[in-house]
């Protein structure tokens, strides 16, 4: 029988970006802004509130990282045709 080892740190099994709360996940609700954030559309009070906020929010954060490397990906894409 394998033993547990209950001061081992459990793995993250979530994704980038979701907010446990109990045993309910969750979206940031800043998500929303992230992708018109990237592509310079938001307002500029808009924008600076997402700033301060993303820079707080692991999830928000982990969620730019990954979708700033899709868009880069896909510029990358464009510019081969």
């Amino acid at each position: 029988m394998e033993k547990i080892d209950k001061n081992k740190k459990k793995e993250n099994r979530y994704l980038p970006g979701q907010v446990i709360e109990g045993n309910v996940m969750k979206n940031c609700e800043f998500e929303d802004f992230i992708d018109d954030y990237l592509l310079s559309r938001l307002v500029e009070d808009t924008e600076k509130n997402f700033e301060e906020h993303y820079f707080n929010c692991p999830c928000c954060f982990g969620k730019m990282v990954e979708r700033q490397e899709l868009i880069s990906i896909v510029r990358n894409i464009r510019e081969l045709r």
